[in-house]
């Protein structure tokens, strides 16, 4: 929530809170299993879309709200709540993502996906797509 001042800078700061760390987490996310890797992580997996685990973290049902940047802000936008939620950082995790093509692709077609990119990235496009979902 943007009225709460946690700011933790390591999993283990978001450990050390206890039942007062929860972190909500979308049922189906597939980043449940590393985080109950990480161990001694208090997580509410019940949540099952976005919308439900804002309005739960709204409620003080949790803490936190583990759920990609990109998509949480464009979904915050959409329910017009974005005043009342903040981002932390530094980020405690990063993932990068990935385009991935099927082997079924033809040549051809993997060439011009490429080149699009590649064009994407000196244009300063991909930057600016970049720039409207994660800044």
């Amino acid at each position: 929530r943007a009225d709460d001042p946690v700011a933790p800078q390591s999993w283990a700061d978001v450990r050390a809170l206890g039942n007062k760390g929860i972190i909500l987490l979308n049922y189906d996310s597939s980043a449940i299993k590393r985080l109950n890797d990480l161990g001694g992580l208090s997580l509410d997996t019940t949540g099952q879309t976005i919308e439900i685990n804002l309005k739960k973290l709204s409620n003080q049902r949790g803490r936190f709200f583990y759920y990609p940047s990109a998509g949480v802000r464009a979904e915050m936008r959409q329910l017009g709540n974005s005043q009342q939620f903040r981002l932390i950082y530094p980020a405690l995790e990063t993932v990068p993502f990935f385009l991935i093509a099927g082997k079924h692709l033809p040549s051809e077609t993997l060439s011009r996906l490429q080149t699009a990119i590649q064009n994407s990235q000196k244009s300063g496009e991909l930057q600016q797509i970049r720039s409207k979902w994660f800044n």
